[in-house]
């Protein structure tokens, strides 16, 4: 038989509204807080579970933001939902997690799911899609609750969004490079549309051009973090087509990933890092401290985005937004120097 608040009313000697209260995070009945302790421990002695459709039918919140995702999303991002799912059970919510890779209508098809269990806000990492993004931002722009992870390419709404700055990424990899005596750049980069990896590429030319400095552009084929072999074999082309020929002297990495099989493949050669060649990678993963020499990286805080595009959501929901507003958020990267990048 279902536990109801009556029960738990009956149990505690207090009303159905204040357990009501209690239960749903309210303030709408004061209640003290030896009560409130009471009310708690009943109802988890008794397996109490909220019915949220109940709820929703009452007006109330669910109390769910949904996050919608790309399940093959590089291994940094899950510090980003990490962060996410912090911020919003600070504030009493839980995360409804919808997964797809490169299907549009999938994505969407978890939009609706969300929105049939009733989710008050929506965090959506995944949106540009070359050629189909339209479809995307047509069935989310009259939503007043949803907040971009990137800035959606698309002026159809005021989207709210929240943006790391990733052409100030290269820009601060290749400037240390610059500053640190290194005359021949490359970025070894990957051959996308991704709008991710074009930002840092327009930095890493902007950055090398204002300082009249030799650089290059290598796109390497992309490859799933679990694709070691193909990794391997478009590091070794990079040395061999762009590095050795150019006498490249300084690499901005794509990935760390990328970076550390280049590392790894630059010493079996007996080309030294960083004496002769230094490194810099993207994403600062754990293992960048792992390996000999240290990966240094640009750091894009994923934490700190998460914990951002949570409170840019929770605003929204608390003005009772009717219409996108246009919240924006821009989060700067952060060098983390460490000995592959030479000094």
């Amino acid at each position: 038989m279902a536990v109801t608040l009556k029960t738990i009313a009956e149990k505690a000697q207090v009303s159905t509204m204040a357990v009501s209260s209690v239960l749903n995070n309210s303030n709408n009945t004061r209640v003290s807080a030896e009560k409130r302790e009471r009310i708690k421990r009943i109802a988890a002695d008794l397996g109490y579970f909220p019915n949220q459709v109940a709820r929703i039918l009452g007006g109330g919140s669910s109390k769910l933001i949904g996050v919608l995702t790309d399940s093959y999303i590089a291994h940094g991002y899950y510090r980003l939902i990490k962060s996410i799912e912090h911020e919003v059970s600070r504030n009493g919510y839980s995360v409804m997690l919808a997964e797809e890779h490169d299907r549009v209508d999938l994505l969407l098809r978890g939009y609706e799911t969300f929105r049939t269990y009733g989710v008050d806000g929506i965090i959506c990492i995944s949106h540009n899609y070359p050629s189909e993004e339209t479809h995307v931002y047509q069935s989310l722009s009259k939503d007043p609750r949803v907040v971009f992870f990137d800035k959606p390419n698309s002026d159809m709404a005021s989207f709210s969004y929240v943006e790391p700055d990733r052409a100030e990424a290269c820009r601060l990899a290749a400037t240390y490079f610059q500053e640190h005596g290194r005359k021949r750049l490359a970025f070894l980069s990957l051959k996308t549309e991704s709008l991710n990896v074009w930002e840092r590429r327009r930095g890493f030319v902007e950055t090398c051009e204002k300082a009249d400095c030799f650089h290059q552009i290598f796109e390497a084929a992309p490859a799933m973090e679990e694709e070691i072999d193909l990794v391997i074999d478009e590091v070794n082309r990079f040395i061999e087509q762009c590095l050795i020929p150019h006498r490249i002297d300084a690499v901005v990495g794509v990935t760390d990933i990328y970076s550390a099989f280049l590392i790894r493949e630059l010493n079996a050669r007996k080309i030294r890092v960083p004496e002769e060649v230094a490194v810099i990678g993207h994403g600062n993963d754990l293992f960048t401290r792992m390996i000999t020499p240290g990966l240094a990286s640009v750091d894009d805080l994923q934490e700190e985005q998460g914990k951002e595009a949570s409170k840019l959501l929770f605003r929204l929901i608390k003005s009772n937004a009717v219409a996108p507003a246009g919240l924006e958020t821009r989060i700067s990267p952060r060098l983390i120097v460490r000995p592959s990048a030479g000094n």
